[in-house]
C-alpha cells in the first residue's frame, strides 16, 4: 500500500513542499486543531525569537479552533 503522506524521495510532505506548495487536503491533514498557527505572531528584530500573541486571524473560528 502507497503512503500518500510520503514522496518519491521518502520524505514527507511537510519536510519537503513549503506551504504554498501543499494542497489543501494537505495542510489540513496537518492540523491538530490547537489554532496556534492562526495567532498573529510577532518576530524580535534583533534575536529573530518568535512571539506568540493573543490577537487571531479574523478567519479563526474559536469554537472549533478551525478556519471559518
Amino acid at each position: 500500500m502507497i503512503n500518500p503522506a510520503v514522496t518519491e524521495e521518502n520524505e514527507p510532505f511537510w519536510k519537503t513542499k513549503t506551504l504554498r506548495q501543499m494542497t489543501s487536503l494537505e495542510w489540513e491533514s496537518l492540523c491538530d486543531g490547537c489554532g496556534k498557527c492562526c495567532l498573529i505572531k510577532l518576530i524580535d528584530d534583533v534575536t529573530d525569537e518568535l512571539h506568540f500573541t493573543s490577537v487571531s486571524c479574523r478567519l479563526l473560528d474559536c469554537n472549533t479552533c478551525t478556519c471559518g
